[in-house]
Formats: C-alpha cells, sequence, structure tokens
C-alpha cells in the first residue's frame, strides 16, 4: 500500500507567496510595454509625416499623410500632376502602394489615434508643398490653402505629433 503526501498548509501559502510576488513585478511591465507601443506609433507617425515632407521637396509633387483616426488607417499620398486626384506614394523602386497606407493597430497593437486636428477644415490629411509649407486638401486633391493653425495628430493614450504652422516642422 502506498501512502499519498499531500501538500502542507505552509507549503500552498510559500507557493501562493512567490506566485503574488512574481505577478507584482509583471504588472509595471505591462504597463511600460502598452506605453512603449504608444511612443512607438507616435514615432511612425512622426516618420510618415517627415517622408511626405521630403518627397514633396524632392520631388516638387504635393505629398501628404491622410489619417482616419475612426480606422486608424495611414495613408501617404501625392498629387502627380496638377489638377489630379491624390494617389499612393510609389515605394523606393517605384512599385505601386508599397506599404503606404497601413493601419495602426496593425504595427503597434492596441495602440490607436485618438484625435486628428487640422485647421482650416478639409480632408483629415496633412499636406506639404514643394518647399515644405504645411497645407489643406479637400480628399480630391483641390488646395484649400495654408494651415492656419499647427496641425496634431494624438495617439490615445499618448503622445502627439505637431505639424508647425509657419515652418512645416515635424515633432513630438
Amino acid at each position: 500500500m502506498h501512502l499519498r503526501r499531500a501538500f502542507s498548509l505552509v507549503e500552498l501559502i510559500a507557493v501562493m507567496t512567490v506566485i503574488g510576488v512574481l505577478s507584482l513585478a509583471a504588472i509595471p511591465a505591462v504597463g511600460a510595454m502598452a506605453d512603449s507601443r504608444r511612443r512607438g506609433a507616435a514615432a511612425e507617425i512622426e516618420r510618415r509625416l517627415m517622408l511626405a515632407r521630403a518627397w514633396a521637396a524632392g520631388t516638387g509633387q504635393p505629398a501628404g499623410l491622410r489619417v482616419t483616426p475612426s480606422t486608424g488607417r495611414f495613408e501617404l499620398l501625392r498629387i502627380a500632376t496638377p489638377g489630379a486626384a491624390p494617389t499612393a506614394l510609389p515605394g523606393a523602386a517605384g512599385e505601386a502602394d508599397a506599404g503606404s497606407s497601413v493601419l495602426i493597430s496593425q504595427l503597434f497593437t492596441g495602440v490607436s489615434v485618438g484625435s486628428v486636428s487640422i485647421s482650416p477644415s478639409g480632408d483629415s490629411a496633412v499636406w506639404f508643398a514643394h518647399d515644405g509649407t504645411p497645407q489643406v486638401r479637400t480628399s480630391a486633391g483641390v488646395l484649400v490653402g495654408d494651415l492656419s493653425a499647427d496641425a496634431t495628430i494624438a495617439v490615445q493614450s499618448g503622445p502627439t505629433v505637431t505639424v508647425r504652422v509657419l515652418t512645416g516642422l515635424v515633432e513630438r
């Protein structure tokens, strides 16, 4: 006959204490990871805005970043010829729509766009002229005018990316 040995109350309490200490150590790490994702999303928005500005300056074609807060979609756009509708920015090798449109939630799990503020109101895109001047255009690409105030794109519960009205400077 085999005797079954059970865990004592002291052993059970010791194991539960160790599990409690480990879980307390993990909670800040989860918060830090979420904060890191929000900062990463803001950095990605900043990078894409600077890419649009550089494209406009390098090619002479208006370029911009459209942000749709309801879906979290970013689209890098250009206007290839005056009067043409906006199209996706081509990739480095000239391929069409090479990553110019992306969902922020695919890049940064659990992160969303909080708000977009562009004045005067037009499309939810910040456009840049050939000299880096920030502009507002309609969804069809028609020029509304220059920005009248700093444009902001805010990550939900996170940093805000600002495009300065006078210089077109993009900063977090």
